[in-house]
């Protein structure tokens, strides 16, 4: 019982990852969008 638990919680973190890692590649990809040059520039 305790290992399905284990699997469980391992697989809500890694979907809680993949779910920020998607919404942090769209936000910078909108970034870029909107910002084509770079803002190291500045």
């Amino acid at each position: 019982m305790l290992k399905f638990i284990t699997k469980l919680m391992f697989q809500g973190i890694a979907a809680a990852f993949t779910v920020v890692a998607m919404t942090n590649i769209g936000t910078t990809s909108l970034f870029m969008m909107y910002q084509p040059e770079p803002p190291k520039k500045s």
